[in-house]
């Protein structure tokens, strides 16, 4: 008796089939191990899914949409697949490999579940050059363990524990070599023929009919997170645009020459990219005090103002940074000396510095603005430290510094192009008492948690309103001519609670809703010497706009032409004057999800200039 229960679950606790007798032993061996590795990879798919919707309604009903949906949860279950049958052949241990791969795959779909609640933009591929910039950050946020979480670790540790005493199979040399092989031999053509296949990727977004995939995140979200995680990839700098030939890029390019600057008309160039900036009045939100938008008010009546559409809200704060000093509609991380704005007004005889009252190494900032091409950059280490205390809501500090610094360069005699972000409205704004001041919004019929919210992120952007309205006074009939550009990053992202309770629409679906969910509002505003050397009372309304055509519209403004890259995007801004990354497009005057054969045609144009450019810093000069 003792030995027929021996035979009976000895596969389950044996290490080698040498040490089973009876060939169905040895097939059971074999079955139960195999289906071991599969069954543990594929619940530890389905576990990391549940965290791919954040924290949308319907829960469960969403998820289903990835269980009803087989491609998509083939494609997000073979990554883990591999990465476990690769650590088995190095390890020999299948709990090893388990604990290693699903302790990953849970870290990485948590960071995408916190990031989709408090950026509502999810975790990609171009995010892992920036994990620790998200990690300074995450002190501010609640990102305390949730029923999910724990059911998830614990799924994890039992795992572990159930394939360390039952899936015990170690497999010989030979075996190894041959896993390893067959893994790292299909990555090759997984990667070209089905996960960077752009038409493949939207149609998936669609087949999940349980997920109204309303713009790049929704479409992100409908196909689960490893396969759009793998196929955020493509955004890759390196990789050439799909039919992308540079000969004819660059003869395209060699058609435009860059402008020298007139002496006479070289002044010096302020621009404050505001945190969180936003114009909540003209978003439809009613009952907020007069006082908060006195000063912009203001200033846009002596200033050209319009209105900017970013491609992110909440955070991406870097994102639309990029895009303004480059020129681009998209952007990534840089690691070598790149094309820039910058660049250009320093070969036109301009000192150039960046600031931000953060850490230098906050989205690489230090090293990034570097490559851009800023003289230097001023951070919290070697600037601000002493000025600030380390506080990053600090703007009745930071900005009247940065003003004092601009004058400073301006002594020189040199022109000053400087740059300038601020972190005063960032996110989180407390919900539970007021900081400042109570009474900036009326709140009528709204919950306390979110009078209280929006009291608090009013009054961060009241006080940065009043302190520039106060130094640009001082620097009006400064003798130096200046220009100054002020613009929001993106909108601030209170919750689709608190839109849903004010009855504010969430859309992409026409314009005024685009503008509602994403538009922030620009300035150029001059003072009395500027005017006068450009003969221009800079006043009246701007164009709407993206990120990276604000420079195009400054220049302009001003009477330049700007470098042979600007002059070909202004063809492409002729036609297509906003591009949003959203999935929203003003095409030729009419607002579209969707761009034409003329549109379609440019924005290849544009893609494949932006990669011709990218790292050939020279032509900017």
């Amino acid at each position: 008796m003792k030995n027929t229960q021996q035979k009976w679950y000895r596969f389950l606790t044996a290490r080698r089939l040498s040490e089973l007798d009876s060939m169905g032993q040895k097939a059971l061996f074999c079955i139960w191990n195999a289906a071991a590795m599969l069954l543990s990879s594929m619940a530890l798919c389905a576990v990391c899914l549940s965290f791919a919707i954040g924290r949308y309604e319907n829960l469960f009903y969403i998820f289903l949409g990835y269980l009803r949906t087989p491609e998509i949860f083939l494609l997000n279950w073979l990554p883990l697949l591999l990465v476990q049958i690769l650590l088995y052949a190095l390890f020999n241990r299948q709990w090893a490999s388990f604990l290693l791969t699903g302790t990953a795959a849970l870290a990485m779909s948590v960071g995408n579940y916190f990031k989709l609640i408090y950026r509502s933009d999810p975790f990609k591929f171009s995010d892992l050059t920036s994990i620790r910039a998200g990690l300074m950050v995450a002190g501010d946020y609640d990102i305390s363990m949730d029923w999910r979480i724990l059911l998830a670790l614990l799924f994890v540790l039992i795992s572990t524990l159930i394939l360390f005493f039952f899936a015990r199979a170690e497999a010989r040399g030979g075996v190894r070599i041959l896993l390893a092989a067959l893994v790292l031999f299909s990555v090759w053509p997984l990667w070209t023929r089905i996960y960077s296949d752009g038409d493949r990727y939207y149609e998936n977004s669609y087949k999940n009919y349980l997920f109204v995939t309303r713009d790049t995140r929704d479409s992100f979200i409908a196909n689960g997170f490893f396969y759009p995680f793998l196929f955020s990839i493509t955004e890759s700098s390196s990789i050439p645009p799909e039919g992308y030939s540079e000969a004819d890029t660059e003869k395209l390019y060699s058609s435009f020459q860059n402008e020298v600057l007139s002496p006479e008309k070289k002044i010096n160039l302020m621009v404050f990219q505001l945190e969180s900036f936003c114009d909540l009045e003209a978003a439809g939100f009613t009952g907020v005090s007069p006082e908060v938008y006195a000063p912009l008010r203001q200033l846009q009546g002596e200033s050209v103002s319009g209105t900017v559409i970013a491609s992110v809200i909440g955070g991406g704060t870097v994102t639309t940074e990029r895009c303004f000093l480059t020129g681009t509609y998209n952007q990534q991380d840089y690691y070598h000396p790149a094309y820039s704005y910058v660049r250009y007004l320093n070969g036109q005889g301009y000192r150039s510095f960046a600031t931000h009252p953060n850490v230098g190494y906050f989205y690489t900032r230090e090293t990034i603005d570097l490559l851009l091409g800023f003289d230097a950059f001023y951070g919290l280490e070697n600037h601000f430290q002493n000025l600030t205390g380390g506080e990053w809501r600090c703007d009745a500090v930071y900005l009247p510094e940065v003003f004092r610094m601009a004058a400073a360069e301006a002594e020189s005699g040199d022109p000053v192009f400087s740059f300038h972000v601020s972190l005063q409205g960032h996110f989180p704004y407390n919900n539970d008492h007021y900081d400042r001041e109570d009474d900036l919004w009326t709140g009528e019929g709204a919950s306390d948690s979110t009078r209280y919210l929006l009291n608090n992120y009013l009054s961060l952007i009241h006080e940065t309103q009043e302190i520039l309205l106060r130094e640009l006074e001082q620097l009006r009939d400064d003798p130096f001519p200046t220009v100054v550009l002020i613009y929001g990053d993106h909108k601030p992202w209170f919750g689709d609670e608190v839109y849903a309770e004010l009855g504010i629409p969430i859309t992409m679906e026409n314009e005024p809703g685009m503008v509602d969910y994403l538009g922030t509002p620009y300035l150029i505003w001059a003072n009395q010497s500027a005017k006068t050397v450009l003969q221009d009372d800079m006043t009246g309304d701007g164009p709407m706009t993206s990120p990276g055509y604000l420079m195009n519209i400054l220049f302009d403004r001003i009477g330049w032409k700007g470098p042979a890259y600007m002059q070909f995007t202004e063809q492409i801004r002729a036609f297509i004057p906003v591009i949003c990354t959203k999935g929203g497009y003003i095409e030729d005057g009419v607002y579209t999800q969707n761009l034409g054969e003329n549109g379609e045609k440019l924005m290849k144009k544009y893609q494949d200039m932006q990669f011709f450019v990218r790292y050939k810093p020279e032509l900017s000069e």
